[in-house]
Order: structure tokens, then C-alpha cells, then sequence
């Protein structure tokens, strides 16, 4: 199952907390073609394992993302964190 939108019409934070509150697991894809990113958060069981973007990883990652305002999204069930950066539940980060 794959969750596709845009952050005009979802808020970062809210994204962010989605995969918590639903308890999925999988991969959290959110690009800004204007600031040529993307992030991609894993999620294990609405756990957040890892955080990457470009050279950043871990809770840096969270804070660059807080500020973004336009971009997409797609959440993508069934992929597995290739490591572990973020040790914080997400309300915490």
C-alpha cells in the first residue's frame, strides 16, 4: 500500500507522526523539487528507525524537514531501515 500527497495539503509534523499513530512500517519519501531533496524516514511497526537526507541522517534530518512547507510525500509499506540513526520515540524527536 503506498499513501501519496502533497505537504500543502498535509503538514510536515502531522507526516512525520503518521506512521506512529498508524503503527506502519515502511519507508516515508518527501521531496521538495524546488530545494532538489528528498528524505526518506523508515518506520518499523510506527517506530522511527532512521532518517536520511543527502549527507544528513538521524534527528538533523527531523529538524531540516520541520521547516518545509511544499513537497511531496509517498509513504511505501514493506521496506526495511537499512540502519538505525534516531533512537527517540516520535514525539519525543
Amino acid at each position: 500500500m503506498a499513501i501519496q500527497g502533497t505537504l500543502e495539503d498535509l503538514d510536515i509534523l502531522d507526516l512525520v507522526q503518521f506512521a506512529h499513530r498508524c503503527r506502519q512500517s515502511g519507508e516515508l519519501c518527501v521531496s521538495d523539487e524546488q530545494r532538489e531533496q528528498t528524505a526518506s524516514l523508515f518506520y518499523d511497526q510506527g517506530r522511527l528507525l532512521h532518517a536520511r537526507m543527502g549527507e544528513s541522517e538521524g534527528i538533523d534530518v527531523l529538524v531540516e524537514l520541520s521547516a518545509w512547507k511544499e513537497g511531496s510525500f509517498e509513504f511505501r509499506t514493506g521496506l526495511a531501515s537499512p540502519e538505525v540513526s534516531i533512537d527517540l520515540d516520535v514525539t519525543q524527536a
